[in-house]
C-alpha cells in the first residue's frame, strides 16, 4: 500500500490545525482505546437530530467507523471522498459511518456536506468541544502559538462497540484497510 508523506499546517488565530497524510495506527486516544468498549459519541446534526454510536452499534451492523474531520484539511476531503465512493460496499457489508465535524461553522459544514456527498452519512457537529475534549483531540501547541488538533483521525469499532483501531492520517485505500480491520 502506497502512503504519503505529507504533512500540512494551517495558522489561525487561536488554533494551529496540523493534519498528516501518512496514516499512523495508536492503541489509545483520550478515553477511547484499542481491544475496550468505544465511549459513547453523540451530538446533534445540522437538522438538530441527534445522532450516537451506541444507537447505529444496536442497530444490527457489523462495524461502524466514527470519522473525525474538519471541511478545510485535504486528508479528511480525501477519506470522505473514500468513504461516499464506497457507500454501497459499506451499506452491503452493514457498515456504518458517523462522520464528526470538529471546527466548522454551520454555512462552512452545510456547504461542504452538499459539495462532499457527505450528506450519505450522518454529520454531526461537535457545537461544545466536549467530543474533542473527551478524545484528546486537542493539545497545547509546544510553541505556544495556540492549540494543535491533528486531522483526520478514524475510530473502526466492531459490531460489539469494541473499538478495533485508531487510524491518524490519510490511506490511499481507507475503505479496504477498513474491512481488513473488522475482517470483512
Amino acid at each position: 500500500m502506497n502512503r504519503k508523506h505529507a504533512c500540512g499546517l494551517i495558522l489561525l488565530p487561536i488554533l494551529l490545525v496540523s493534519f498528516s497524510t501518512h496514516a499512523q495506527s495508536s492503541r489509545k486516544q483520550g478515553t477511547a482505546e484499542v481491544g475496550k468498549r468505544l465511549p459513547r459519541v453523540a451530538a446533534f446534526d445540522m437538522g438538530n437530530k441527534v445522532h450516537s454510536s451506541d444507537r447505529i452499534l444496536e442497530s444490527g451492523v457489523k462495524g461502524l467507523v466514527v470519522q473525525f474531520m474538519t471541511t478545510y484539511c485535504p486528508p479528511c476531503k480525501e477519506e470522505i471522498r473514500q468513504l461516499v465512493k464506497e457507500k454501497g460496499r459499506l451499506d452491503r457489508a452493514k457498515v456504518r459511518v458517523l462522520i464528526v465535524d470538529l471546527l466548522s461553522g454551520y454555512g462552512q459544514l452545510k456547504k461542504y456536506v452538499a459539495e462532499s456527498g457527505a450528506s450519505v452519512f450522518p454529520v454531526i457537529r461537535d457545537r461544545t468541544g466536549s467530543i474533542v475534549d473527551q478524545f484528546e483531540l486537542r493539545k497545547k501547541d509546544p510553541e505556544g502559538n495556540g492549540l494543535t488538533m491533528l486531522v483526520p483521525v478514524s475510530f473502526v469499532v466492531d459490531e460489539k462497540g469494541i473499538l478495533r483501531r485508531i487510524c491518524r492520517g490519510a490511506e490511499d485505500d481507507y475503505v479496504a484497510s477498513i474491512f481488513k480491520t473488522l475482517r470483512l
